[in-house]
């Protein structure tokens, strides 16, 4: 049973979180727009940024260059614990990267696929020891590896 402030409470948080980015945004003009949106409600900071990618990749006007560094640490479990992942010995409890929406983002966004853009990555061992990724493990499509 709840309290009428809790009902007031979770149906305000809902109301917030209840909306598309095409609500507050209904026809931007500048790729800027986005950003500021991102900026003004963290709510939708995670769609605004998936926007900007989705409008770069689509984009004749603009080039983009999108570098992400330590790139082979998307591959590993986060220090987020979840229970969840009990089962699973290679995560121990942890969160998978791939389940993180930023990272997400970013390694479904291929330069390959994008107009003017491309997508460099680079990698860092120094704190790993006997790490092993392999290309299938990056997700590479097919004839990018052998």
């Amino acid at each position: 049973m709840l309290y009428e402030n809790e009902i007031k409470e979770m149906t305000a948080i809902y109301e917030t979180m209840e909306y598309r980015l095409s609500d507050k945004l209904s026809d931007p003009k500048k790729l800027i727009e986005i950003c500021d949106e991102g900026i003004r409600n963290p709510v939708v900071a995670t769609n605004c940024i998936a926007e900007l990618l989705e409008q770069l990749k689509h984009s004749d006007k603009v080039h983009s260059m999108i570098c992400i560094d330590d790139y082979n640490y998307w591959l590993m479990p986060t220090g987020f614990p979840s229970f969840r992942y009990m089962n699973n010995k290679q995560l121990n409890g942890f969160i998978p990267p791939y389940d993180m929406a930023l990272a997400r983002l970013f390694v479904r966004f291929d330069g390959h696929f994008s107009r003017n853009g491309v997508k460099m990555l680079a990698t860092s061992h120094h704190t790993q020891h006997n790490h092993m990724a392999c290309p299938n493990e990056l997700q590479f499509y097919e004839g990018y590896h052998q």
